[in-house]
């Protein structure tokens, strides 16, 4: 089973919503994709070789592929990665493992020590836009310094996730009486551990449901 969430939706202003919410969905999506084809550059190996890495490491040794949007693939460096940080409102807080880059290209990526499996754990969010177009591509990834890759975490309970979803979406049909729009987009903290789960069509952004960390895995409440 693989091991992200992807939240795609396409609405119409006359049929009012139209949406798809799915944790595992045929064909290739961006993260995914990504991992398929990864390889280290060479400016990359020494970060794969530090014994303790923080969240700043975890963005450098980042597939290249996922910012192919932004810069041709040869042209990644060090460099180039820290800048799409420093442009815009975008930001680094090693101490609160929190990235965000915010130049036009969206991804956010915070930092979970699992202190079960002594594994470190990166949520990465890319994309969500504003509705009424929208995708977002989320996944739960792990460094293993051993083959230096990236593997797909299992740490997110992606069927209690989709379960609490569809009867938010229910309760709000039958409280209204007709189709409600609802689409869950995954707030990673820039402070703390816990995941927000917000309505992308609320402006003020106010937590629907809660993902909590509890050091190991997450759980919905």
């Amino acid at each position: 089973m693989r091991k992200y969430f992807t939240v795609a939706a396409f609405l119409s202003l006359m049929c009012k919503v139209s949406f798809l919410l799915a944790q595992s969905v045929d064909g290739d999506r961006f993260i995914e994709t990504a991992l398929k084809v990864q390889r280290l550059d060479p400016w990359q190996t020494q970060i794969a070789l530090k014994e303790s890495k923080d969240v700043s490491d975890y963005f450098l040794l980042l597939p290249k592929q996922l910012f192919e949007g932004e810069v041709g693939v040869g042209d990644d460096t060090e460099e180039f990665r820290l800048s799409l940080v420093n442009e815009g409102k975008g930001r680094i807080n090693v101490a609160a493992g929190y990235v965000e880059v915010a130049s036009g290209f969206k991804l956010v990526m915070a930092l979970f020590r699992n202190r079960v499996d002594k594994v470190d754990v990166i949520a990465v969010a890319i994309g969500c836009g504003v509705p009424p177009v929208q995708f977002c591509d989320y996944g739960f990834i792990e460094f293993d310094p051993q083959s230096k890759k990236w593997t797909f975490s299992d740490v997110f309970p992606w069927t209690d996730f989709n379960r609490k979803c569809e009867a938010i979406k229910a309760n709000r049909s039958k409280l209204n009486g007709s189709i409600e729009p609802f689409i869950p987009n995954i707030v990673l903290p820039d402070l703390g551990t816990t995941i927000n789960v917000v309505d992308a069509w609320d402006t003020k952004k106010e937590p629907v449901f809660k993902v909590v960390w509890n050091g190991a895995r997450f759980e919905v409440q």
